[in-house]
């Protein structure tokens, strides 16, 4: 289970390590929760020391107030396969992107 991982990997020294989030979810029948688990990751890695990059704000997105968001940002790409599939390869190619030049 992922819990047990993040528990593990949580206890780490991830300084000098860069981290992309990404993760798939339901905004339209949970919107509460869409990509939660994105936030959890973001969270709990915070004292690792790792950078992470792919934060960036949601356009065109209906939900934007899950765990996902922090300051007004999605803290990676979140992904709705089930309701939004037609926006997932814009999304995906302006969060590439939005990587890229974080990384140059």
């Amino acid at each position: 289970d992922w819990y047990g991982f993040l528990d593990k990997i949580k206890t780490r020294d991830l300084s000098g390590k860069t981290v992309a989030l990404f993760g798939c979810g339901d905004s339209e029948s949970y919107p509460d929760t869409f990509c939660n688990a994105l936030g959890t990751i973001y969270e709990e890695l915070q004292p690792t020391g790792c950078r992470f990059v792919g934060a960036y704000e949601p356009q065109d997105y209906a939900v934007t107030y899950s765990g996902v968001c922090r300051d007004g940002k999605f803290v990676g790409l979140a992904v709705d396969e089930l309701n939004e599939d037609d926006k997932t390869a814009a999304r995906t190619d302006r969060w590439i992107e939005a990587v890229k030049r974080e990384l140059s």
